[in-house]
């Protein structure tokens, strides 16, 4: 619409999960404007809100999952996203080779969960349920000034990134006890015995940084990619949280309020360089060097379940990262590009079972180390046949490792020198054919997924159907699609084709606690009308 250009949609869902207990609603909506106000200024608007309620239908143990993965024991259990994004940009051409990018953006959201945190094995009370709210307020900036000047080789230029961020975020994070009842009602209950919240905390911070990239070509074909980052950042606590004492041997209990208020700042400099050469005119060789840094969560710092404790003196990960990688530029016939990495954690922070009790803290250092590979062919063109008919076979996955080689003192309850890394299969591969002739196109899809282990001791024997080995799994997919008119076409697929009965998760808290079942063989069918 003249120099405006606008998007926005409407969505509604709703539907009945393939287990007890685990109907959904949701609602979103987008809009994006993006407004030409000259030939050197752009302005641009995005707004995203999603509205979703789905009932829970909880985790399973080990013999739960064996005897029906569909059985649910828990009707109480629900979880709520309001969530409201919202961004405003600009885009400046300052000079002929200097440009400006700004970007504001705010988010005010709301989580909410609802019901018994306890294992699946231990059955529903019917009491007051847990609820555990969390509100987000945030807003930023992020501004970057890119400079493109000549290099000295033909129409080659380097590149410099200079970037700020500014971000103030404030999280509020309560625990208390919900109603009774087994509707999603999320109000926060006062009685004479249940006359306060468990916890109640809010997490202020500010973030603020610094950062310079820059791209410099020392020959048509080989480049140096180096880049700085400084990091500020102060985090706060302030709030309580509540806890049962025990007062004598006759078991009588007292209620114990504790005032935490904590701040921290620290300043980290990051640091890494990529270099690119090309070779034989089709092929790039890449390396990149980066050093790491993962900041705790706030779930890192303090929650409150019957199940799990979280490490007073849990601390930031740190680490570096190194890849070695080497790509095809052209795509046809045939694309391929196979890279090697490796990743050094430390402080690395995971779970373990300390005295019946999952405890959250840094389990140690760790090395990580694998090979990645993606592959496609057309095997048509590559033969030099033509044709309406096209065949294409490709190959995505990686081969990982990862053990820890130091152990903090604080983690030892079953974790030892050598364990694996969690949450990290064998391998991950995804392979397929797909064919396509005229209006006809079909792909059929096979994943392959090797085992892993849930927590850093390496639980074999399971525990609750929270720690424990996920067993390796494959499945197979298949999608087709007609198009009859340039205005009609029919979509459908299958997914889990063979009913594979797998899982890949066992969540320590919400959907679970407890073995969370993949979906069982689930097919869509979707007709398209363009208007």
């Amino acid at each position: 619409m003249g120099k405006l250009n606008y998007y926005t949609y409407g969505q509604y869902k709703q539907g009945d999960g393939w287990r007890p207990n685990s109907q959904y609603r949701q609602v979103g909506a987008y809009t994006a404007l993006q407004y030409q106000a000259s030939e050197r200024l752009q302005l641009g608007f995005e707004y995203t809100h999603m509205y979703y309620l789905s009932q829970q239908a909880g985790g399973l143990t080990d013999e739960m999952f064996l005897e029906d993965p569909a059985f649910s024991n828990r009707t109480r259990n629900w979880f709520r996203v309001n969530w409201n994004l919202a961004n405003f940009s600009v885009e400046y051409q300052l000079a002929p080779q200097v440009k400006v990018y700004s970007r504001t953006f705010g988010l005010y959201a709301g989580r909410t969960s609802l019901g018994l945190l306890e294992t699946p094995d231990v059955e529903d009370p019917m009491s007051n349920r847990d609820l555990i709210d969390g509100q987000f307020r945030n807003l930023g900036n992020e501004t970057r000034v890119v400079f493109n000047y000549p290099s000295g080789f033909d129409d080659y230029k380097n590149t410099l990134l200079v970037g700020s961020r500014l971000y103030r975020g404030v999280t509020n994070f309560s625990q208390s006890f919900g109603t009774d009842g087994a509707d999603p009602d999320f109000t926060r209950v006062d009685t004479a015995f249940l006359d306060r919240r468990r916890s109640d905390f809010d997490f202020p911070n500010w973030n603020a940084a610094l950062f310079v990239e820059k791209i410099i070509r020392l020959s048509p074909t080989f480049s140096l990619i180096p880049g700085v980052r400084y990091e500020h950042l102060q985090t706060q606590s302030e709030g309580f949280f509540t806890s049962t004492i025990r007062t004598n041997s006759f078991g009588d209990f007292v209620e114990q309020v504790t005032y935490d208020t904590t701040s921290n700042q620290r300043s980290i400099f990051l640091y890494g360089l990529g270099a690119s050469k090309t070779i034989l005119e089709e092929y790039e060789i890449y390396a990149n060097a980066t050093a790491n840094y993962r900041a705790i969560n706030f779930t890192d710092v303090r929650i409150q379940t019957n199940t799990q404790l979280v490490d007073t003196l849990i601390q930031d990960e740190s680490g570096y990262s190194f890849d070695l990688g080497v790509r095809r530029l052209q795509y046809s016939p045939f694309f391929i590009e196979a890279s090697a990495f490796y990743l050094l954690y430390n402080d690395r922070i995971g779970e373990v079972i300390d005295d019946g009790l999952r405890v959250r803290t840094n389990i140690g250092s760790a090395h990580i180390f694998g090979v990645e590979l993606f592959a496609e062919v057309d095997l048509i063109k590559a033969l030099n046949r033509p044709t309406e008919h096209k065949l294409s076979l490709f190959v995505n996955g990686s081969v990982n490792r990862g053990v820890y080689t130091s152990i903090n003192p604080r983690a030892l309850a079953g974790v030892r020198v050598g364990n694996r890394v969690e949450d990290l299969p064998d391998y991950n591969i995804k392979t397929g054919l797909s064919y396509g002739f005229r209006d006809l196109r079909a792909s059929l899809q096979g994943t392959f997924v090797g085992q892993q282990f849930s927590d850093a001791a390496n639980t074999v024997t399971p525990f609750k159907g929270v720690f424990g080995v996920i067993p390796a799994y494959q499945v197979v997919d298949l999608s087709a699609s007609y198009q009859f008119t340039n205005t009609v076409a029919l979509e459908g697929s299958v997914n889990n084709l063979l009913d594979a009965f797998y899982f890949t998760r066992r969540a320590v808290a919400y959907p679970g606690p407890g073995i969370i079942p993949a979906l069982r063989r689930t097919w869509n069918l979707t007709l398209v009308v363009r208007l």
